[in-house]
């Protein structure tokens, strides 16, 4: 189940975002709902959701100012954008600041179903591309670990033939742990900048 919080200055509309649609039938679960974007950056400094279903323009902080601090920190959350315009500008805008989709309302509960459904999709290969790296980072570490084992027992044991042999197994190890620790410090900053 993901994470979703909803920004919303209607009362109305934001009700029936957060109560009519079934959002843990598609993988949602609202976690919180806001009336302004100042209480969901204020939201945004102690929790991290998936997805960020937001108004584009509300008073004090709108959806545009929520998806440019996203941006700029670099957050690994997913935008939606709901709005009443069809501005080119604001349109442009999420683009600028990778917001997945640009809904124009009044939007019907199988279309927000339909979209919804395809962020789910797309944070479930996420998900799984995460876990592959992580998986081939921690099979690499494990066959580091067994060739600086191998060398120290070989060096124990007396089984290297001479010096240049042991310097070249040396320098093998050192040279694949560095080649592990870049992929792992990679794939972390991949993991965490994921987004579409």
């Amino acid at each position: 189940m993901y994470s979703l919080v909803i920004a919303e200055d209607e009362l109305t509309t934001r009700r029936g975002l957060v109560h009519m649609v079934k959002w843990n039938e598609i993988g949602f679960q609202v976690n919180a709902e806001f009336s302004d974007g100042q209480e969901l950056l204020a939201y945004l400094k102690t929790s991290m959701p998936d997805v960020i279903l937001t108004d584009i323009k509300m008073s004090r902080v709108s959806g545009l100012d929520i998806a440019r601090f996203a941006a700029e920190q670099n957050l690994p959350v997913q935008i939606v954008f709901l709005s009443g315009y069809k501005d080119f500008e604001y349109a442009q805008s999420a683009v600028e600041y990778h917001v997945l989709h640009y809904l124009v309302k009044p939007v019907s509960i199988p279309r927000l179903r339909e979209v919804f459904t395809g962020v789910r999709e797309l944070l479930d290969q996420q998900n799984a591309l995460q876990n592959a790296m992580l998986n081939r980072v921690d099979h690499y570490q494990k066959l580091v670990n067994y060739q600086k084992q191998q060398f120290i027992l070989d060096a124990l044991s007396g089984s290297l033939r001479d010096d240049r042999e042991a310097e070249e197994r040396l320098k093998n190890c050192q040279y694949l742990t560095k080649a592990v620790e870049s992929f792992d410090s990679c794939s972390h900053k991949h993991s965490k900048g994921l987004s579409v």
